[in-house]
């Protein structure tokens, strides 16, 4: 809370804090919220914007993706899909991200996990569940990045699969 008169002296910390926060990289707009943008500011060019964006699709869905792994997941993940050894597992050559059948991947992003073990190494940390902040588009995104990049192959998810594992529960 500020005073009511006179000024504010930061600590510090507060200035060290200020100065991270300001190094940091603003990831790019996903091209359908761009588009969206564009449309909202100029409805003409919405026509334009709108065939871009389906013609991209995909692509801007696995863009949307590296946006919200980038957000959600890299902090203990890392962007490199490798993970922290011993501490956070990793998403690059992982069997359930490469599976042909998705649903413990989407399980698992839906509600999180506790003490798994993952290519013979047990992992006690806990990862959150991102379903009540994610919608199925979302998680949908955020998976097929992890299942493309990296060189991981596993088969591209939908929303409507999101919506039948979260309809499942925990």
């Amino acid at each position: 809370y500020a005073p009511s008169h006179g000024v504010v002296i930061p600590t510090p910390q507060a200035r060290a804090l200020v100065a991270y926060l300001l190094s940091l990289k603003q990831a790019p707009l996903p091209a359908g919220e761009a588009a969206a943008s564009a449309a909202a500011a100029s409805p003409a060019a919405a026509g334009s914007a709108a065939g871009a964006v389906a013609a991209s699709g995909a692509a801007a869905q696995i863009e949307h993706g590296q946006t919200l792994f980038t957000a959600n997941c890299a902090a203990c993940h890392q962007a490199t899909g490798e993970g922290l050894p011993g501490a956070f597992p990793p998403l690059k050559g992982n069997a359930a991200v490469n599976d042909t059948d998705p649903t413990l991947h989407i399980h698992t992003v839906l509600y999180g996990a506790h003490g798994i073990t993952i290519g013979g190494v047990r992992y006690s940390s806990t990862m959150p569940p991102f379903g009540p902040q994610l919608s199925d588009q979302d998680v949908a995104d955020v998976t097929d990045y992890e299942r493309s990049a990296w060189g991981n192959h596993g088969r591209p998810v939908t929303p409507d699969e999101v919506a039948k594992v979260r309809a499942r529960g925990q």
